[in-house]
């Protein structure tokens, strides 16, 4: 019953998201009024059509800007998954009729410590407001509290500006690339995983500290609540505290923490840079504190 209610809300998400969309010309905005601008970044303006039936003015743009709604990139990308017989689980989000993340967790399971495996989850960005460029990322979804994460992959993950390139042959191009080299690709997305869960950390608060003063924009201020979310997993997966169950006590935060304001391409920007420097720093028997 619970898969049968998050598939209905998946599919109301989606097709939500779906909204109509189209770029007008900039001088129309300005009719009516005694406003007038000679920047070509005023040229045109992309305008949505809201659940309501209002416009609504989403951002202005050049003469070259190339609008690509959200249901041509999802529509071709969906149908290589499904002739390909790739099986998923996807999620739809849009905020505020401008971004939008939508991400396909593939029924695959890969172990890395035990009791502790991650499914592969490919993802998608983009944005009418100039935000996020398009791009579509090979990550891994963490089974264990439903705690979703990027693999940070460069190899993975493909990003192109708003042009007229960015067409539904094209992606399903991108698509078909990505689904021959899942396998590939993984071995590339969990190898830091796997350096950071063969790392056992018996001063394990120490090293949390460590790490959240050496990365910038860690979730410093909820630190009780990381060390929390470290003891617990550690006992439910019944082994020793790693720098994966860090990294992971940090990653929740940023993933679920609904107190943190910054914009979860931020989010996910930080989430690369604590792996990043986990994975090249091992702990140091240093002690230190949390600067705020």
């Amino acid at each position: 019953m619970k898969n049968e209610v998050n598939n209905r809300e998946n599919k109301v998400a989606r097709a939500k998201m779906f909204f109509p969309v189209q770029k007008v010309s900039g001088g129309s905005l300005f009719a009516d009024s005694k406003l007038e601008s000679t920047s070509s970044r005023l040229h045109s303006a992309v305008v949505a059509k809201t659940a309501e039936g209002h416009d609504k003015l989403i951002n202005f743009c050049s003469a070259s800007y190339s609008l690509v709604p959200i249901k041509d990139i999802v529509t071709p990308f969906e149908k290589v998954l499904k002739a390909e017989g790739v099986k998923y689980t996807a999620t739809y989000r849009h905020w505020d009729y401008s971004r939008f993340y939508i991400d396909y967790v593939l029924e695959s399971n890969v172990k890395i410590q035990k009791n502790d495996s991650v499914q592969q989850r490919i993802s998608i960005r983009h944005s009418y407001d100039g935000c996020m460029k398009f791009s579509i990322t090979h990550g891994v979804y963490r089974q264990i509290c439903s705690n979703g994460m990027m693999g940070w992959a460069t190899e993975a993950q493909t990003v192109q500006k708003h042009t007229s390139g960015l067409t539904a042959e094209a992606i399903e191009m991108m698509t078909m690339d990505i689904v021959k080299n899942l396998d590939e690709t993984l071995k590339t997305v969990i190898k830091p995983f796997e350096v950071l869960a063969d790392r056992a950390v018996p001063k394990w608060a120490d090293r949390l500290e460590e790490v959240l003063n050496a990365v910038n924009g860690t979730p410093k201020k909820f630190v009780d609540d990381i060390q929390a979310v470290i003891m617990q997993e550690a006992k439910t997966l019944k082994v020793p505290v790693t720098d994966w169950l860090i990294f992971n006590g940090i990653n929740f935060q940023l993933n679920h923490n609904k107190d943190l304001n910054n914009r979860a391409e931020d989010r996910e920007k930080v989430d690369g840079n604590v792996l990043n420097w986990m994975v090249n720093n091992k702990p140091t028997t240093k002690k230190t504190k949390v600067v705020a």
